[in-house]
């Protein structure tokens, strides 16, 4: 290809495109290099860094031709992603190929070339024409100077109308940050500052995606730039009602610096020995895909934004009694505004109304197994991230609070040995028939409560025989139903 234009740059490349990618792409990008298209986007980006390649960007000159029958033979699902260019993703087993379908313009391209200055960050604006996908030596698209802050670890917006265009850049910006170790250009962190409020407009799915990314990383530093600039109060208006609001003795900040603090003492523990007695992989992922780890730094960010709605004073002293059922309560509100599953609103729910039981037991001169029973029972498989999340939020208190770390080891220690050592439940005292025919029930989702509600009574010790499991369920059911 001719040099037309001084942002055509013909570069040898360390490794070939090919060599980074998945082998059953080969194929698919052979078809495609017959067409006018390019490589575009991330994959450019990561495979110039030397980083695994995730999913495909390709831009397209002209329509689809014969394209989406190609995938749609090979069983890729199809989604749009914008009407307007089009954009289109083809996935399939978890890996995915966006085409974007440039118009035609016979001066040169120029749609193509604007195309790229009109993508988030230069680093994501290169290309090469995707016939050089198997070279070695490729001519090098670059309109923005994205080879140049690539070299620099530097994240640079090419147009201020580009953030604008599509807001979820400006928590893009974090994101890349965060994953690529950059750093975010002053002028468009100065943009970013300036537009923090039309992150509303975008949906809070894509906004989840990009935090969860974040969060699946050290993200402490990038967490506290979102606050710093607004841009987490925007997302998490429940935390800016925390901003100056002080708290009783036990802390030294309000209460929006003490969960920003609390979501660093996490990561500090992350890395220590401790998630070993909690967890057998706290990147465990969930049926959505995204880890338990998310959950876990959102319960600390999250944790305390109970407290502006029981700000109360007794005797002269700040109280928050109930913030941590109040708290609970919201966390499903943020839970379905960011739209999570139902069981990560569940777990998220848990942690935080939770946060407070390890500390009550660690007051106390005697700890009865009954009450570790009951605790253990309350948090099921979120024992190990409720006990973390206690750890966080001890450390991010007052410093002379500190001194009292090693005996909360000692307590998340001798829980976790105890637990481990109680027999585990084998048979419920009465089974699905015998509650069936205790109530007058037939198969359904009441006969499946009761024997949860029975279950727990079992783990704590409540019941020991049929006859306190009958009298236990017909009491449990008279009170909820009078």
């Amino acid at each position: 290809m001719e040099n037309p234009q001084p942002w055509f740059l013909n570069i040898k490349l360390e490794k070939k495109v090919s060599q980074s990618l998945p082998e059953n792409s080969i194929e698919i990008l052979r078809f495609l290099s017959s067409k006018d298209a390019f490589l575009v986007g991330g994959c450019l980006r990561d495979h110039l860094l030397g980083s695994p390649i995730k999913d495909i960007d390709i831009l397209v000159i002209g329509n689809e031709n014969g394209i989406d029958n190609f995938f749609l033979e090979k069983e890729f699902t199809r989604i749009v992603l914008s009407k307007k260019e089009p954009v289109v993703r083809y996935l399939k087993q978890g890996f995915s190929y966006d085409l974007t379908f440039c118009k035609i313009n016979s001066e040169n391209k120029t749609t193509f070339i604007d195309n790229l200055k009109k993508r988030d960050f230069t680093i994501n604006s290169l290309a090469i024409p995707l016939q050089e996908f198997d070279s070695q030596e490729v001519t090098l698209i670059d309109p923005t100077g994205g080879l140049s802050d690539l070299k620099a670890g530097r994240i640079r917006c090419f147009n201020p109308k580009n953030m604008v265009s599509d807001p979820i850049r400006l928590l893009r910006a974090f994101r890349l940050q965060c994953l690529l170790k950059f750093k975010i250009d002053i002028y468009t962190l100065e943009q970013i500052k300036a537009n923090t409020s039309l992150i509303n407009k975008v949906s809070f799915e894509r906004i989840r995606d990009e935090l969860s990314t974040i969060m699946e990383e050290e993200s402490f530093t990038t967490i506290m730039q979102l606050s710093d600039i607004g841009l987490l109060g925007e997302i998490f208006p429940e935390l800016s009602l925390g901003k100056e609001m002080l708290q009783g003795p036990y802390h030294d900040n309000d209460v929006l610096t003490h969960s920003l603090n609390t979501l660093k003492e996490l990561e500090k523990l992350l890395v220590t020995e401790y998630p070993g007695w909690f967890m057998s992989d706290i990147n465990l992922k969930m049926a959505s895909g995204r880890k338990y780890i998310f959950l876990l730094k959102l319960s600390a960010l999250l944790h305390d934004i109970g407290k502006p709605l029981c700000l109360n004073y007794q005797n002269g002293k700040v109280s928050f009694t109930g913030h941590d059922k109040v708290g609970g309560v919201l966390a499903l509100k943020v839970g379905l505004r960011l739209k999570l599953s139902k069981k990560e609103s569940q777990i998220l729910k848990k942690l935080i109304e939770n946060h407070l039981r390890a500390g009550y037991l660690t007051d106390l001169q005697f700890i009865s197994d009954k009450a570790k029973r009951r605790l253990i029972a309350a948090l099921g498989d979120d024992l190990g991230g409720a006990l973390l999340l206690f750890l966080a939020d001890a450390l991010a208190t007052r410093s002379e609070a500190r001194g009292y770390f090693s005996s909360y080891i000692k307590f998340c220690q001798d829980l976790i040995k105890f637990k481990n050592s109680r027999p585990r439940l084998k048979k419920l005292l009465l089974n699905g028939n015998e509650i069936m025919k205790i109530f007058s029930l037939k198969p359904g989702k009441e006969v499946g409560r009761l024997t949860a509600i029975l279950k727990k009574a079992q783990e704590e010790g409540i019941v020991k025989n049929k006859k306190q499991a009958k009298d236990y369920l017909i009491r449990f059911v008279k009170q909820n139903t009078e």
